[in-house]
């Protein structure tokens, strides 16, 4: 089935933009595509930016499906919108963004992942700033051997239906380079803040997490993801307000009950998911920026 879906779907991202986009020459891309179970991979983002943009809004229409060692985490339809502000913003010009080469986890986790839909990127006005169409689908294949253990899930960072409220703290250090991060959440609104005592324009997260399945399966997995953005974040205060998500009413012409009815929470229809661990922030030397 997923090598028909292969061969059958187009690109796994592109742009599906129009000519009055803030982003005008916009592309979108994976390679190599589609992304093969055990390889590195890599996307990219460019354009050029006719304005500077710091508040937007990101609207999901997405149908996605997703499985973990045979356990069904997610199957629906994603439809809602989320502001996002960022201090400083992007200016006006050319912005281009680079994430890999990311090689998926195959030594522990075995699943697949299907997505097909559009993200849309509007500004304050209302003006569209860009369109991504997202027709993913991946395969995870775990080596022999795979690291699954059984024992009593316990609440992590995030979580679909957890038992209790997902946590997140920071465990930054006096020589990291991200000073005085803040980080809170109130009435489904995430602010992050701090101050950064240098220029980053490359960048690597470093994930050591374990997945808690169906409250007693652990799945541990490391990821390195290498990230770079032109122009980059200057030195200096930087922060970002998130939240809160809207359940879109009025895609592709549904009624709000039937945009609910195909996007129910995950909490209510699908089996309960938490993560823990740690998420590194290092810069281009390899130091850590946050922790």
């Amino acid at each position: 089935l997923a090598a028909a879906r292969h061969a059958r779907a187009g690109p796994s991202l592109s742009s599906c933009g129009k000519p009055t986009d803030l982003l005008s020459q916009a592309t979108f891309a994976v390679s190599p595509d589609p992304i093969a179970p055990g390889q590195p991979f890599t996307v990219t983002a460019s354009g050029r930016l006719g304005a500077p943009v710091a508040a937007v809004d990101v609207a999901t229409d997405l149908r996605a499906e997703a499985s973990v060692i045979g356990f069904k985490v997610f199957e629906g339809r994603v439809a809602e919108s989320t502001p996002f502000t960022m201090e400083p913003g992007i200016p006006a010009g050319d912005v281009r963004v680079v994430i890999g080469p990311v090689t998926l986890p195959h030594e522990a986790i075995s699943g697949s992942v299907d997505t097909s839909g559009q993200i849309t990127i509007t500004d304050v006005n209302g003006a569209q700033v860009a369109c991504i169409a997202v027709d993913f689908h991946t395969v995870l294949t775990a080596d022999a051997g795979q690291r699954v253990t059984l024992a009593p899930a316990t609440a992590g960072v995030s979580g679909v239906g957890a038992p209790a409220s997902p946590s997140i703290s920071d465990c930054t250090k006096p020589d990291d380079h991200l000073h005085g991060l803040r980080w809170s959440t109130v009435k489904n609104v995430s602010n992050v803040s701090g101050t950064l005592d240098e220029d980053v324009d490359a960048m690597a997260f470093d994930a050591d997490m374990t997945l808690h399945l169906a409250w007693f399966v652990n799945v541990p997995f490391k990821l390195h993801v290498p990230f770079t953005i032109s122009p980059g974040l200057k030195a200096g205060p930087v922060s970002a307000i998130v939240g809160p998500k809207k359940v879109q009413p009025h895609i592709a012409g549904a009624s709000p009950q039937q945009v609910r009815e195909e996007a129910p929470s995950l909490a209510e229809t699908q089996v309960q998911v938490t993560a823990g661990g740690h998420l590194t922030w290092t810069d281009k030397a390899g130091q850590e920026v946050a922790w």
